[in-house]
């Protein structure tokens, strides 16, 4: 009987310890898949004018050679770290047409990060974390914004070296 009892232990104890490592496991694949989602949400892009001059994510920017204009008012959400208009091609002008880009009180609405030669004008952006973002690698980058309105945004001004 006390043998019976011993091989019980044994067993409960396995038992017990598999579930513990399953219970791990999961919890650590799940974890990471969650960590994955949130990055990827978290730095999602809406629409992009691309290195190659294609705008992806609307149909309301139209090209005319190397200036892009916004054709009708645009709104969406995205998250603190997202970026709602990314422009990623030197040497153009993106002109709002006095349009209106809408937020949600996150995000970046318009992002031009070490682009050459770049104008942003004539825009009205209201309600993201910041209105627009210039990055630039150096001084010469010529990256200019002009005659925008921006509303209920918080702005930050960093300056590096």
């Amino acid at each position: 009987m006390r043998q019976n009892s011993n091989y019980d232990d044994e067993v409960n104890r396995t038992s017990l310890t598999l579930t513990l490592i399953y219970a791990l496991l999961f919890s650590a694949i799940a974890g990471t898949q969650l960590i994955n989602a949130t990055s990827a949400q978290a730095n999602s892009t809406v629409i992009s004018i691309k290195a190659d001059g294609s705008v992806e994510g609307t149909d309301k920017i139209q090209r005319d050679g190397n200036v892009y204009t916004l054709i009708a008012d645009l709104s969406g959400a995205i998250d603190t770290m997202g970026i709602f208009i990314a422009i990623e091609k030197d040497g153009i002008i993106f002109d709002g047409d006095h349009k209106t880009i809408q937020g949600t009180g996150s995000g970046i609405a318009i992002s031009v990060v070490g682009r050459k030669d770049v104008t942003i004008k004539n825009t009205k952006i209201i309600n993201f974390g910041n209105g627009i973002e210039l990055q630039a690698l150096d001084w010469n980058m010529n990256t200019t914004a002009a005659n925008n309105k921006i509303l209920d945004n918080y702005i930050d001004t960093n300056t590096f070296p």
